[in-house]
């Protein structure tokens, strides 16, 4: 088995430590620590610590489960649920400590970083976009009413669920997470 490059080292690291103490309170020091190597080598593949934040973001996008949304067929309200558990699922996994990475770098995005603040903001409008494919299919089986604008809903749905995973970091309990699922699941979209 290969071992990671030092680059790959270095974007792991700081998925990590981006995710535990945000972009702000992370230095290149916290990263070239937790990766293990010399600081040094953070400048041999990263012109600066938002390039690093860039590429992060980018790989984290690309893990990011919204395939599930994207090729839902039949049920999609249960579709849209079960993706929704398993994000919470990965939230419990970590004692609510970690969250999710977009939301960290939005709530503390400045003028200081436009690059990473506007692929936040786009990381943020696909996965909304996503969202709403969902609930058009729900429109469309006729699970949904149509009277909902779906491009507004999806968006309305990416915020709450990001203010509910925000709250569970801070308090560290499922609590706003389980009122996320009974106030869109069980009463929204009814």
């Amino acid at each position: 088995m290969a071992r990671p490059s030092v680059r790959g080292k270095l974007v792991e690291a700081a998925l990590e430590t981006f995710q535990q103490r945000g972009f702000n309170g992370s230095s290149v020091q916290d990263i070239v620590d937790e990766a293990g190597v010399p600081k040094g080598s953070f400048y041999n593949h990263f012109k600066t610590k938002e390039s690093l934040a860039l590429e992060v973001l980018g790989r984290y996008r690309a893990l990011a489960p919204t395939e599930l949304l994207k090729v839902v067929k039949k049920a999609p309200l249960k579709a849209l649920r079960t993706y929704f558990e398993q994000l919470a699922k990965l939230n419990e996994k970590t004692d609510f400590k970690r969250g999710c990475l977009m939301g960290t770098f939005g709530n503390e995005m400045s003028d200081e970083t436009p690059a990473l603040r506007d692929a936040v903001d786009e990381g943020f409008k696909e996965w909304s976009r996503s969202i709403a494919e969902v609930l058009r299919a729900a429109q469309r089986d006729g699970s949904l009413n149509k009277k909902h604008d779906a491009d507004r809903l999806g968006r309305f749905l990416l915020n709450a669920w990001e203010g509910s995973a925000g709250r569970a970091k801070v308090s560290g309990s499922r609590k706003s997470i389980d009122d996320f699922f009974a106030v869109t699941f069980d009463g929204l979209l009814i």
